[in-house]
């Protein structure tokens, strides 16, 4: 299997839009199930759903993804990525959105974080250019004081505690 091209596109078929307020009920819901409430807790900080810029893909009449990120020149933050259909595309043309987004606000670089235990995430970043930029040991353990929904062990059977960033660059200055 190839590597992913740098610049790819959405596939056909898929449509990637900015969040409108007739997709908040759906958001909340996923966010529910899918990360245990309205907020995340990234490098020891609380975020809500409500107060982030976020992208959606539909894919016909079905919404397929979700990403949420902010924007802190020269900076774009994604803070959750969802594909509710793995390799299909989606998780691609919601990182592409966020990045054309990222280059409007000028930034020139994205960030994410993930759990020592997110195989997966660490494979798709990595596959699409990112590269590793910290290591936060024990991170994971200090948001559980905050958020105690957070399990503490991941889909592979690793124990979760450290967070791990990457970044990947946009060009420019």
């Amino acid at each position: 299997m190839s590597a992913p091209r740098p610049h790819e596109k959405a596939k056909p078929g898929l449509e990637v839009r900015a969040l409108d307020e007739g997709d908040r009920i759906w958001t909340e819901k996923l966010w529910q199930e899918r990360w245990g409430g309205p907020e995340l807790v990234v490098h020891d900080e609380i975020f809500a759903l409500r107060d982030l810029q976020a992208m959606i893909v539909w894919r016909g009449r079905v919404r397929a993804g979700l990403a949420t990120y902010r924007v802190y020149a020269p900076v774009c933050e994604i803070l959750s990525l969802d594909s509710l259909q793995p390799n299909q595309g989606i998780g691609t043309a919601l990182l592409v959105a966020v990045a054309e987004q990222a280059r409007a606000c000028h930034c020139n670089s994205l960030r994410v974080t993930t759990t020592n235990g997110n195989l997966s995430s660490l494979r798709f970043y990595q596959r699409r250019g990112f590269v590793l930029r910290g290591l936060s040991p024990g991170a994971v353990n200090r948001a559980r004081q905050k958020k105690p929904q957070i399990p503490l062990v991941g889909s592979n059977g690793i124990a979760l505690r450290d967070e791990i960033e990457l970044e990947k660059s946009l060009g420019g200055p």
